[in-house]
């Protein structure tokens, strides 16, 4: 979690590793060790 820049770093199961960005308000609801689900969509153009 680095809340200050607003990215969030997940580990997938099967291993990948993804980076999310979130605002301040989302991210503060999440702590290091979470169980989250989260759906995978391409960026926008």
């Amino acid at each position: 979690m680095d809340k200050k820049n607003g990215m969030m770093t997940v580990r997938n199961k099967d291993g990948s590793v993804h980076e999310f960005k979130g605002d301040a308000e989302t991210l503060r609801e999440y702590k290091k060790g979470d169980n989250i689900e989260l759906t995978l969509r391409s960026q926008p153009c």
